[in-house]
């Protein structure tokens, strides 16, 4: 008898306190800071901190946890203000919004919003309006409408995403736009107030 796969949803994080890198608190709006080093081959430097220090944000299993405590949907959120590194910036800009967003799920749960400031080098990533993060696996081409099978837990659900980038040096045969690999941010949200 074949092994039954694992539903995606399975292989999902549950939303513990124990299992995040950031927790959000009621009423709050946390900021972070990401600093992104472009590279033409290989994996993009992607560093996280906590706005106004050098402390890192921890990756718990590889992932950015984003822990939201119970509270209003509309007043907690995180913002990202991503910048690409000083020695990045005379060869590199962001290239269009500078992120990339890659089958999101369950994304009815939140929202994500990008912008770019100051001359394509630096951007904001809002992330808010939190609700119960519990997962549900879609149909492909639902003909009617259904009902959806969610997790019986909330559970961290990823933001696939990727920073996008354009190179310019000259003539070189390398100008062109590149993006990066998945900074992997999960978030989750316990219950509503």
């Amino acid at each position: 008898m074949p092994k039954k796969q694992k539903e995606k949803r399975d292989e999902l994080t549950p939303a513990k306190k124990s299992n995040a890198s950031v927790i959000v608190g009621c009423n709050e709006v946390l900021r972070l800071n990401a600093i992104v080093k472009p590279c033409i081959e290989g994996k993009w430097d992607i560093d996280v901190f906590y706005s106004g220090s050098r402390k890192g944000v921890k990756r718990i299993n590889n992932w950015y946890n984003v822990f939201f405590e119970s509270g209003f949907d509309v007043d907690q959120g995180v913002v990202v203000e991503f910048k690409l590194a000083k020695e990045s910036c005379k060869r590199w800009r962001f290239y269009g919004k500078g992120v990339e967003f890659f089958g999101e799920g369950c994304n009815c749960q939140y929202s994500v919003n990008t912008k770019l400031i100051c001359s394509e080098k630096y951007g904001e990533m809002t992330l808010n309006n939190i609700h119960m993060t519990k997962s549900f696996r879609l149909k492909k081409s639902p003909n009617s409408s259904y009902k959806l099978d969610l997790s019986s837990k909330a559970m961290f659900l990823p933001i696939r995403m990727s920073f996008v980038a354009e190179f310019t040096d000259g003539s070189s045969k390398n100008n062109g736009v590149y993006i990066s690999q998945d900074p992997l941010i999960g978030i989750g949200k316990p219950r509503r107030p």
